[in-house]
C-alpha cells in the first residue's frame, strides 16, 4: 500500500454508499473459531463512515451477548437476509440478463420477512419492483 494512503481510502466489499438520509443494513455471517462458544460472550461492532454532506469523520459501537442475539426476535434477521437477496437479485439483473433463480430466492426470503414484518413498507416495495421485474 501506498504510504499516503489512509485505510478510509481503501474501498473493499466492505464499502457502502449512501444518500445522507439513508439507513445501512449490514449482514454478515459469523462462525466460531473454537469448539466451546461461550453464549455469555460479547459481540462487538464498531462502524466508521463518512459524512457524505459535512465530509466528517464518524463512527457508532454496539454490543450484545451472543445469548441476546440468538434468542430474540429474528424479524429484523429475516428482514436483512430479503434485503440481501433482493440486492443480489437486482445486480443479477442488471449483470447476468435471465437469471431468474436469483429473483426467486429474492421472492422467498420476501415472503419470509413480510410474515414476520407485515406491515414494512420497505418490504411492500420491494415487492413491487420484483413483481415489476417479472413482467413481461
Amino acid at each position: 500500500m501506498d504510504e499516503s494512503q489512509t485505510d478510509t481510502e481503501i474501498l473493499g466489499p466492505d464499502h457502502v454508499t449512501a444518500a445522507p438520509t439513508d439507513n445501512s443494513v449490514i449482514h454478515r455471517r459469523l462462525r466460531p473459531c473454537v469448539d466451546d462458544l461461550d453464549m455469555s460472550t460479547t459481540l462487538q461492532v464498531e462502524i466508521h463512515w463518512v459524512d457524505a454532506v459535512s465530509g466528517e469523520q464518524k463512527q457508532t459501537t454496539a454490543e450484545w451477548k451472543l445469548i441476546e442475539l440468538l434468542s430474540g426476535d429474528t424479524a429484523w434477521l429475516q428482514k436483512g437476509e430479503a434485503v440481501l437477496a433482493y440486492a443480489t437479485a437486482l445486480r443479477a439483473i442488471q449483470y447476468f440478463a435471465g437469471d431468474t433463480g436469483a429473483i426467486d430466492r429474492a421472492w422467498e426470503r420476501l415472503e419470509a420477512a413480510k410474515k414476520a414484518l407485515p406491515d414494512d413498507p420497505e418490504l411492500a416495495e420491494m415487492g413491487q419492483v420484483l413483481a415489476a421485474l417479472q413482467e413481461p
